[in-house]
């Protein structure tokens, strides 16, 4: 069974046309020059309890995109933030989607200083949770 990260990780890269393992990486820091995103979880906790009793679990992960040109990394950025905000109908294998909402974190230049720019986009993944002891 896929976790919800590696889950949510493929549905990034079908909706970004991503490849995993080449422009894509979850949960590690790729060691390639770029462009490139990946993908690390934050955490998770039960977010509330709707009326129907069932619970929401909300999980935090931050897409980071990095690459040699600062205008080209805060497109990408306000990109995937505004697709992502935008959603209807979306569906993940195995498990019921409740809604995913995003969080632009800016572009700043990489810690690295090798003269490269990153830019983050905090996302969060509310599924139903209905499992009981």
């Amino acid at each position: 069974m896929n976790t919800i990260g590696v889950e949510f990780s493929n549905f990034i890269c079908e909706l970004f046309d991503l490849e995993f393992g080449k422009d894509f990486f979850y949960p590690r820091v790729p060691d390639v020059d770029g462009p490139v995103y990946w993908m690390t979880f934050v955490g998770s906790l039960l977010n509330r309890k709707l009326k129907t009793h069932q619970n929401i679990k909300e999980y935090v992960f931050v897409l980071n995109y990095r690459d040699i040109k600062a205008q080209k990394v805060d497109e990408k950025i306000f990109e995937i933030e505004t697709v992502l905000n935008h959603l209807t109908c979306s569906k993940l294998e195995h498990f019921d989607l409740y809604e995913i909402t995003t969080s632009n974190l800016g572009t700043y230049e990489d810690v690295d200083s090798e003269g490269r720019f990153k830019g983050s986009v905090q996302i969060v993944v509310r599924i139903h949770d209905d499992y009981h002891i």
